[in-house]
């Protein structure tokens, strides 16, 4: 990170921007916040490259994205977004010491056409088994487990969950919710 003469911070070309603009639909973890969410008394923090860690599981089938795991164990200082700009939700693991200072921001309205209705699960509590499905059914072409404090994202295709104990699990995906619409029932097959 380097400032100009006006004491405004800007974030240098690094061979992952260069990689990001190349190959925009891959899941290439981002630098964020940008170099001006940070307050300038903050600057000798500076930020740390992206970590490709090999902990974080992107799960695919034939081509398509499936998911993306984030084990609780997935940590370095910085943000580290494991989504692409390009999907549409955003996921990414804020680690700042005590003292860091995020510059205030609000989120501007920007009309978004959304066609996937991405769901992001965070266990709270227990142990889960999500079963991964091609969007046409047929049996599950993956199993991740989950332990307490691990995150998935669902991406593409279908799913399933298998309580392995008591669960709690918090969800999220992008509303407003349109009920029957929202959902259609996969055949899971043997």
């Amino acid at each position: 990170m380097a400032s100009d003469s006006s004491g405004r911070f800007h974030r240098e070309t690094t061979h992952l921007d260069q990689h990001h603009r190349l190959f925009p639909s891959t899941l290439v973890p981002r630098l964020d916040p940008a170099p001006s969410a940070l307050l300038p008394s903050d600057s000798h923090r500076g930020l740390v490259e992206p970590l490709r860690s090999p902990t974080v599981e992107r799960i695919e089938h034939q081509g398509l994205l499936l998911a993306v795991v984030i084990p609780h164990e997935f940590t370095s200082p910085g943000a580290h977004f494991v989504t692409s700009d390009e999907l549409g939700q955003q996921v990414g693991l804020l680690c700042h010491p005590a003292g860091t200072h995020l510059r205030p921001h609000v989120h501007p309205h920007v009309k978004r056409e959304v066609h996937d209705a991405l769901e992001f699960l965070v266990l709270r509590q227990g142990r889960v088994l999500v079963d991964l499905y091609a969007s046409e059914g047929g049996p599950a072409v993956h199993t991740a487990e989950l332990e307490t404090g691990d995150a998935i994202l669902l991406v593409g295709g279908g799913h399933g969950l298998r309580m392995l104990e008591d669960c709690h699990i918090l969800e999220a995906k992008q509303g407003p919710y349109t009920g029957v619409a929202d959902k259609t029932f996969l055949e899971p097959g043997a």
